[in-house]
């Protein structure tokens, strides 16, 4: 499996983090309305917890998934990241968060439309997943934008929350890419 080390959208470079990202993604990421919708992310977060989580996914990158670092296209410093998971088990989920100051922009859809397409194009991926929870809607509608559909309903662990938290799984299947690619 190859991944690219770039995919550019229009306004964006999805690129893998390094070391030198570590300070923002940590400045990004320690802010308890990001961390409280996401299943893994510890808060408080420290410039230690970005530096050994770069580490970790720029040492494990394609094994099993991968993740970008959002980034404009004029390199100023990350935005937030998004991920694909799950890849050996032939159903590719993906993930993402954003810092709160690019909110509402558009960013994270875009940046979710092309990777979906990679997954499919260049992974042959025979579907896409993603879950999030039922109180951060935001993410939802990102992922209903690439076309995913709910399939069901459930709990997520939520550890800032430190409890489950109801959720949904949405999921393209490659058929319903390609009808909304028009291949």
């Amino acid at each position: 499996m190859s991944i690219p080390d770039t995919i550019i959208t229009k306004r964006l470079t999805l690129k893998p983090l390094k070391d030198s990202d570590a300070d923002q993604i940590a400045k990004l990421a320690n802010n308890i309305n990001v961390a409280q919708n996401l299943g893994s992310m510890p808060h408080p977060y420290h410039l230690k917890d970005a530096q050994a989580w770069i580490k970790r996914q720029n040492d494990e990158r394609g094994l099993d998934h991968f993740h970008f670092g959002l980034f404009g296209n004029g390199r100023e410093n990350a935005k937030g990241v998004i991920s694909v998971f799950n890849l050996r088990i032939a159903k590719p989920e993906y993930g993402f968060w954003l810092g709160e100051l690019f909110w509402g922009q558009g960013f994270m859809a875009e940046a979710a439309i092309a990777l979906r397409d990679f997954v499919f194009q260049e992974l042959n991926a025979p579907c896409l997943l993603s879950k999030h929870l039922l109180d951060n809607p935001a993410s939802g509608c990102v992922v209903e934008k690439c076309g995913l559909m709910e399939v069901e309903r459930g709990q997520l662990w939520s550890p800032v929350r430190g409890k489950f938290r109801p959720s949904r799984t949405l999921k393209l299947e490659r058929i319903d890419w390609e009808r909304l690619k028009g291949l």
